[in-house]
């Protein structure tokens, strides 16, 4: 996770995104490089190499994991 490109994260983004972190974790996604984008409020983590189709389906996975993160921390 000390791959950084930018700035650290923000305590106001650090929170959600450490729980997509420990979501995928429990999901058996291994992640890594965790670090700003350009944009404000903008977050990037990569997932490890894998075969194509299990890639697929951790990646499908992960979009829904980062949309019932963001349905909860909204409201």
């Amino acid at each position: 996770m000390e791959h950084h490109c930018f700035d650290s994260i923000t305590e106001s983004g650090f929170g959600p995104y450490a729980r997509f972190e420990t979501e995928s974790i429990k999901l058996g996604i291994q992640v890594k490089t965790r670090h700003n984008e350009v944009s404000p409020n903008q977050f990037e983590l990569a997932p490890l190499f894998e075969e194509a189709n299990l890639a697929l389906d951790h990646n499908f996975l992960l979009m829904d994991v980062m949309s019932e993160i963001t349905a909860r921390t909204l409201f």
